[in-house]
């Protein structure tokens, strides 16, 4: 009872920042939405070995690709968004899913999916430097470790669960792979409606342009 009894005040805490935040709000629940089409990506090798019957060996060139887009895409994102802002950046994660997903769906050869794995690598980019950094932007100097640590604790949930939909969906649904990327392809869609209708750029709010 005792430490039921501390934790309430910093629970009210949190609950207070969220109400407070309408832009750090939002952007959590776009992050949140977005963080379920990850589930598609555990599927991406598979399903093209699988629609093309391709040898196990072609994985290590998507791999290839993957980490080459990311490299590329890190050094690109940090440069943008340190001249125009992270918002761009952050609107590119649930973007750039919406169009991996989509090719991945109607991908007529295997040469598409080398394009797939290469904006994915793209996207994780966006997603480490655009995500993150906006979400320190939105703090406050003093509430820094508690605005990222709410941040990264309330997207855990969807990050586990995704790949375990994903896994019933492959299994279970008719349409097995391509079920998994419709539904990654709603939560990208979703996920990128609200960060570009609800959350403002930080350094235009700070500036009195929101």
């Amino acid at each position: 009872a005792s430490a039921s009894g501390h934790d309430g005040p910093f629970f009210a805490g949190l609950l207070s920042i969220l109400r407070a935040s309408p832009d750090y709000r939002w952007f959590l629940v776009s992050r949140f939405i977005g963080s379920f089409s990850l589930m598609a990506t555990a599927f991406y090798t598979v399903a093209a070995l699988e629609r093309f019957g391709l040898p196990a060996s072609t994985a290590g060139g998507f791999g290839a690709v993957l980490l080459l887009g990311r490299s590329a895409g890190s050094v690109g994102a940090g440069k943008f968004g340190d001249m125009f802002g992270f918002k761009p950046v952050a609107v590119l994660v649930p973007a750039l899913d919406v169009v991996a997903v989509v090719l991945a769906l109607w991908a007529p050869s295997v040469a598409w999916y080398y394009a797939v794995f290469a904006i994915f690598g793209v996207r994780c980019a966006c997603d480490m430097v655009g995500n993150h950094n906006l979400m320190i932007e939105f703090c406050p100097v003093m509430d820094k470790t508690t605005f990222i640590a709410l941040g990264s604790t309330i997207i855990c949930p969807a990050i586990v669960l995704a790949p375990s939909i994903g896994g019933l969906l492959a299994t279970f649904h008719p349409a097995r792979y391509n079920a998994v990327f419709v539904v990654s392809l709603v939560s990208s869609v979703v996920a990128l409606a609200v960060i570009i209708a609800r959350v403002r750029e930080p350094r235009r709010v700070a500036l009195g342009w929101g």
